[in-house]
């Protein structure tokens, strides 16, 4: 008879990039974390953004001295040493809108780390992984964004309480990539966020980014 040649890595017994891939990267194993950042609503720079976050491989001074990077590794606002944990929890800027988030979303602690913020003990009860993600997207990037700017252009935040209108306000614009239920569980977190930032903010503040969550 003739031989018939068949691809063992993907059930359909036919190749296919992905399964190769898939084959390659994680030896055929699925990592659920991986699989829960690709599959949230998100653009897609962000869910590469989220990867590089969970994986430890953004270019922060910690990852850079590594390839032989001669610049100042300490953290551009407080001096700390940075590396991606100090950027997004340590910092008193990333602590500060951490601190905030909980107050206004009635959140148990503040996370210490990633793994942290995805924990259930965090958020007070059972949130599916896809919304907590889409959260702490909007969140992380906004820091992000704000750190790139003090270290890059030397631009550092009037009021630290725009990295968090900053972070909401991304939230805002990526809600529209979600199902109706999801998008009816963001709004009413938004709806929390507005009335902490009602109550909290200057009098001559302005909280119109987040009106329409």
């Amino acid at each position: 008879m003739r031989d018939d040649f068949t691809w063992a890595l993907d059930n359909s017994k036919a190749f296919t990039t992905k399964s190769l891939y898939r084959f390659v990267t994680h030896r055929g194993m699925c990592i659920p974390t991986d699989r829960d950042v690709w599959s949230t609503k998100l653009p897609l720079k962000i869910k590469i953004f989220l990867w590089q976050l969970l994986h430890n491989k953004l270019q922060v001074a910690a990852s850079l001295i590594k390839r032989g990077w001669k610049g100042d590794v300490r953290c551009c606002l407080c001096g700390g040493a940075e590396s991606i944990g100090h950027v997004f929890f340590g910092c008193s800027i990333a602590r500060f809108t951490w601190c905030c988030i909980r107050d206004a979303l009635g959140w148990a602690g503040c996370p210490s780390s990633l793994s942290d913020a995805l924990g259930d003990h965090v958020w007070g009860g059972k949130i599916p992984i896809r919304l907590k993600f889409f959260i702490i997207a909007g969140v992380t990037w906004a820091i992000w964004r704000s750190r790139n700017r003090m270290a890059i252009e030397k631009l550092f935040p009037k009021n630290p309480l725009d990295v968090i209108r900053s972070g909401v306000a991304y939230v805002q614009k990526w809600r529209l990539l979600l199902g109706a239920s999801d998008q009816a569980s963001v709004a009413t977190l938004g709806e929390k966020m507005k009335t902490w930032f009602q109550n909290h903010s200057p009098s001559n503040g302005s909280s119109s980014d987040i009106v329409e969550l």
